[in-house]
């Protein structure tokens, strides 16, 4: 029996490595960067490209292994891959995910744009056409703003501005050296003052959600960088879930997905729900984990599946406590001291711990929204215990640093 050849077009997403490359009806070559080449098994296929976004490069090493083996699926997990996984369909013929769709997923200028026009609500946004007339964009837009790039990833040079004094600060230091030097088009849009916000983790089959989890962070990413930051998913019976179902579905109408597994952003504010951005893979940090502790579902396998071409029968099982899970604070530094596995398991509650960091790594790349020494899953049952929980990890987590840096807890 012939294997099924598959293109897998990956940057440092470990989950879909082991599914793919563990599967014996597979052969799997996969396009990657250098240093994420110890992420494969031995003798794994891998075409190493400087880099993985540039679609000139991958399409020269997509090309070369179309010549060799064919190319029957391609499976692109990450931020960065996902575009060029829908470049390398279209240019190539490949069923799945065209170019059009995921570029609609992945920049968020034109996101925002296709869900302008259908009418789903976003906040108010404006995209410079210079570095030099982001000040005009966010007069246009009016103050607080966020500045961002329309692709990226993991709150990435991301900032607020409350004031054009900040927005004057933030130009001209290096975080505004670095957005000048971003190869792609610079949003500026207001910043909402939210009550609340939540994340919508679905599964989309032949246009329609087959599956949806919804979760609420503790407190708003953007504060929460390097510090003790996360979600939890809320019960079965929640209402509020019935209405961003229907929001989702409209989202991913308006935006044409047909098949995949979707993380969809979105905050409250006065009572009314506002979409912040949509991506067509599974979710980082610990939110994949989350939603199999809270409802038995695998994200990553259904989004494997999907990307194959398989259908599935995802059904969730009834979530009748909160399921959460906690990235535990990162400093940029040398670790002198960080809390075991053990020792976190102590907290009342606790499923599992999963550290990533141990005494003694070094920590120098620059931090975002999923950066993190270990994840903490616990469960409560009620939603108003979730704080209670977090002070009580927090009292039993430590890192020390060299030199040593202090942690505040972000709560709900």
């Amino acid at each position: 029996m012939s294997k099924t050849a598959v293109l897998l077009v990956n940057t440092g997403k470990k989950a879909p490595i082991h599914r793919l490359y563990g599967d014996p009806t597979l052969r799997v070559t996969t396009i990657t960067e250098s240093w994420y080449a110890p992420l494969y098994p031995a003798g794994a296929d891998l075409r190493v490209v400087a880099n993985v976004s540039d679609l000139r490069q991958s399409l020269q090493a997509a090309l070369e292994v179309q010549r060799e083996s064919g190319i029957e699926w391609i499976v692109a997990p990450t931020e960065r891959s996902l575009p060029v996984g829908g470049y390398l369909r279209s240019v190539l013929g490949v069923p799945g995910m065209s170019f059009e769709t995921s570029n609609l997923f992945s920049n968020k200028l034109a996101m925002k744009h296709a869900l302008s026009a259908a009418g789903v609500r976003i906040a108010p946004f404006a995209a410079p056409r210079s570095w030099q007339l982001i000040p005009q964009a966010a007069e246009e837009v009016g103050y607080p703003v966020v500045v961002k790039p329309a692709i990226g990833t993991g709150s990435k040079d991301t900032y607020v501005c409350r004031s054009r004094h900040d927005l004057e600060d933030l130009l001209h230091d290096e975080r505004g050296v670095r957005l000048s030097r971003l190869s792609s088009r610079l949003l500026v849009e207001r910043f909402i003052e939210m009550d609340a916000e939540y994340h919508a983790d679905a599964i989309v089959e032949s246009g329609q959600t087959r599956f949806m989890s919804l979760s609420r962070y503790f407190a708003p990413l953007l504060r929460c960088v390097g510090d003790f930051n996360g979600c939890y998913v809320l019960p079965t019976s929640d209402p509020r879930r019935r209405r961003i179902e229907l929001l989702h579905q409209e989202v991913v109408s308006a935006l044409g997905l047909v098949d995949g597994v979707t993380h969809l952003e979105l905050f409250e504010t006065a009572g009314q729900l506002l979409v912040g951005e949509i991506t067509c893979r599974p979710a980082g940090g610990g939110i994949p984990r989350g939603v199999m502790l809270a409802e038995g579902v695998d994200l990553w396998d259904a989004f494997v599946a999907l990307s194959l071409g398989r259908s599935g029968d995802w059904v969730g099982q009834p979530v009748t406590r909160i399921v959460a899970n906690c990235s535990l604070p990162i400093k940029v530094g040398a670790i002198r001291r960080l809390s075991s596995t053990s020792e976190l398991l102590n907290l009342p509650g606790a499923i599992e711990v999963d550290m990533t960091l141990s005494a003694g790594d070094v920590v120098s790349a620059r931090l975002n929204s999923s950066s993190t020494t270990g994840t903490v899953f616990f469960a409560v049952d009620r939603e108003e215990l979730v704080a209670d929980r977090l002070r009580t990890l927090s009292d039993i987590f430590e890192l020390e640093m060299e030199p040593a840096a202090t942690c505040v807890p972000c709560l709900p």
